[in-house]
């Protein structure tokens, strides 16, 4: 009868554990969604940065075609080559100089990195917490 018990109780146990490991590999697949998502930011980020550099250098009246939706351009011709428009947030538009928008470029590129190299300490540690999980869970079913 004490067999019967101790083996319920590992049981039990071996299921505890099993909900914890499941329960870490989805949040592990969540943080590593989140990599890619600011991976992605990132390098929209650089191309916003590339572009500002290349129209800064393009001559005024010079053709270009601008995006209006995904696939959908409008040809029109460079009037404006000193400053920007850019959303400050909340809907709020300000001038800036390429030189200013950039600086902004750059400070948003410095905290996604920061957040980035959050995520992926937060993924390290969760990473080395799920393999502790699976060999505790293996050494338990091994045991019964």
């Amino acid at each position: 009868m004490a067999k019967k018990v101790r083996t319920e109780e590992t049981q039990q146990n071996i299921q505890e554990k099993y909900l914890e490991y499941q329960t870490l590999e989805q949040q592990t697949k969540q943080l590593q969604e989140q990599l890619q998502t600011v991976a992605k930011q990132l390098e929209e980020l650089e191309g916003i940065s590339d572009a500002i550099q290349r129209i800064e250098q393009t001559p005024k009246g010079t053709e270009i075609l601008v995006p209006l939706s995904s696939g959908i351009f409008l040809k029109t011709a460079l009037q404006e080559t000193s400053h920007l428009l850019v959303n400050v947030g909340d809907n709020v538009v300000v001038s800036k100089s390429f030189a200013d928008a950039g600086v902004l470029i750059n400070k948003q590129k410095q905290d996604i990195e920061l957040f980035q190299e959050n995520l992926v300490k937060n993924f390290q540690l969760m990473t080395m917490h799920q393999q502790r999980i699976e060999a505790e869970l293996l050494s338990m079913v091994q045991e019964d």
